[in-house]
């Protein structure tokens, strides 16, 4: 499944969008990784799978109420926001 993090300014518009792919899963090996209740991939049972995204911007961010929205193959998983004072 491909994960994507899009960082969304106070003002609605997408300042960045990052992404990944998890690995395929091995279903004779692997048990399932759950983000937000969704399956979302697998992971070896003796191993960890952690997904992450983190915005390196050029300039400074604007100030106010920013959300980083995170979707599970293009459908919208999690809405998480944060303020930049």
């Amino acid at each position: 499944q491909v994960i994507e993090f899009a960082w969304m300014q106070p003002d609605g518009r997408e300042r960045a969008r990052t992404s990944t792919v998890t690995s395929a899963p091995n279903p004779r090996q692997d048990q399932p990784v759950r983000l937000f209740g969704r399956e979302i991939g697998r992971r070896p049972s003796n191993g960890l799978q952690f997904l992450y995204s983190r915005l390196t911007p050029r300039t400074l961010l604007q100030p106010g109420r920013w959300r980083c929205d995170v979707y599970v193959d293009d459908a919208l998983a999690k809405t998480l926001p944060f303020t930049v004072y």
